[in-house]
C-alpha cells in the first residue's frame, strides 16, 4: 500500500497522476538485461499462461484469523508490508516466512502480470530496484523473471538501498548459488514467486492484496487475481485495493464477496471531504502524512470508526518505523499498522493485547 497516496495533494487534478511505481530507469526491450549473471539453473516451477505449477507443501498458520470479518475486530493488526521489507528482502519468499514465524497478523502485497500473464509478487513496474537485471516486467516471462536474484540490493534496515560495499548486501547471492541460504531456506526462497505460489505456501493466511497498474491494462490482473482466490477458497480472507479506483472497481465487479479498500480518488475525497465511501468497503488504509498534510488525525479516526470503518495505517516513512513508533500510531486509536518492521509490530501487538 504504500505509496498509494502519491497524488494526494492533486487530488483536483487526477489526471496528472501517475501510478508507475519506480524512478529507475527500465528498459524498453522484451527480454531481460542482467548486470550480473544469473544461475542458468531453471528453478522447478514452470510458467503458463495463466497460471504456475505450484509445489504441494504447505506451511500451516493456525493463529491467523479465519477470515477478514473475524480479522478486523482484533486489536492492534499486524499487517507485514511486503514480507516486511526493512527486516526481510522486499516480496521474497523468505520474507514472507519470516512474517509468518514471527507471528503477524496478514501478509501485504502487490500483484502484476508478465509478459505471459503469470500474476507474480511484485512491487515496481521494472525489475531494477530488487535485482540484478533490468527490464519492464510486463515485458519478461515467469521463467526469466525466477532465475533472477530479488534479493540483490537488499540491505537489512535500508531500503532501497545502493551503492553498499558489496558485504552490505546479506542475501546477494543466495539465489545464483554463490553463497548458501541461511538454516531452513534454499535458494528458491530468494528469487521472484507467482501470487499462486504464496497463497499455496500459506493457505491459513489473510492477504492485503494491491494490484498494481491503473485503468483498463490493470484490468486482466485484476481477473486473474480473483479467479486465483475463488480457485483457492481465500474470497473470505482478502483484501483488495489498488490506486486507481476504477480497478477496484473492476475487481469488486468481478469478485463482489471480496473485501476491498478505497482507491486514491475515493479514499482521499472521504479523508478531505468526509465524502461517503461506498458501501462494500469497510477497511482504509491511510499514511500518517502526505508532504506536509497530517492526514492520520484523531478527528479522521473517530469519523471513521463512527462510520463502522477499520483504519489500517501504512507508515509513509520506513526510516521512523520501530515499536516506539507503531504505539504512537495505535495511540490514535487506529486498528492496525502495515509494518516494514514486522518482528517489532508483532512485539507491540503482543503488548496490547496481553494488557
Amino acid at each position: 500500500m504504500q505509496k498509494l497516496w502519491g497524488c494526494f495533494a492533486g487530488i483536483v487534478v487526477l489526471t496528472g497522476c501517475t501510478t508507475s511505481t519506480t524512478t529507475t530507469t527500465s528498459s524498453t526491450a522484451p527480454s531481460v538485461t542482467s548486470t550480473a549473471a544469473p544461475s542458468t539453473a531453471a528453478p522447478s516451477n514452470t510458467a503458463a499462461s495463466t497460471t504456475t505449477t505450484v509445489p504441494t507443501t504447505t506451511t500451516t498458520v493456525p493463529r491467523f484469523a479465519a477470515t477478514i470479518s473475524d480479522a478486523v475486530k482484533l486489536k492492534a493488526f499486524s499487517l507485514a508490508h511486503a514480507g516486511g521489507d526493512v527486516d526481510h528482502p522486499h516480496s521474497t519468499m523468505f520474507g514472507f516466512s519470516e512474517s509468518v514465524r514471527l507471528g503477524v497478523d496478514m501478509l501485504d502485497t502487490d500483484v502484476q502480470l508478465t509478459k505471459d500473464n503469470v500474476l507474480i509478487v511484485q512491487h515496481d513496474d521494472t525489475v531494477d530496484g530488487t535485482t540484478q537485471a533490468s527490464g519492464k516486467v510486463a515485458e519478461i516471462t515467469f521463467d526469466a523473471l525466477k532465475k533472477l536474484d530479488n534479493a540483490y540490493r537488499f540491505v537489512p534496515g535500508c531500503w532501497p538501498c545502493a551503492g553498499r560495499p558489496d558485504a552490505d548486501y546479506a542475501y546477494r547471492g543466495i539465489r545464483t548459488g554463490s553463497k548458501p541460504a541461511p538454516v531452513g531456506y534454499t535458494a528458491e526462497d530468494f528469487r521472484i514467486i507467482s501470487f499462486e505460489e504464496l497463497i499455496v505456501k500459506f493457505p491459513d493466511a489473510l492477504f492485503d492484496i494491491e494490484i498494481k497498474g491503473s485503468g483498463a491494462s490493470a484490468f486482466p490482473a485484476a481477473k486473474e487475481l480473483a479467479r486465483l482466490l475463488d480457485k483457492y477458497n481465500k474470497n473470505a480472507q482478502a483484501v483488495v485495493v489498488s490506486f486507481d479506483d476504477t480497478v477496484v472497481d473492476e475487481f469488486h465487479r468481478i469478485a463482489p464477496s471480496v473485501a476491498t479498500s478505497p482507491g486514491l480518488k475515493a479514499l482521499s475525497a472521504y479523508v478531505l471531504s468526509k465524502t461517503p465511501l461506498d458501501s462494500s468497503q469497510r477497511i482504509i488504509q491511510i499514511p500518517p502524512m502526505y508532504g506536509t498534510i497530517k492526514v492520520l488525525t484523531k478527528e479522521l479516526v473517530d469519523r471513521a470508526h463512527a462510520d463502522r470503518l477499520t483504519v489500517w495505517v501504512w507508515p509513509d516513512d520506513n526510516k521512523l518505523e520501530n515499536a516506539s513508533y507503531y504505539r504512537s500510531l495505535l495511540a490514535y486509536g487506529i486498528d492496525g499498522v502495515d509494518a516494514s518492521k514486522p518482528e517489532a509490530m508483532v512485539g507491540v501487538t503482543k503488548e496490547v493485547r496481553d494488557n
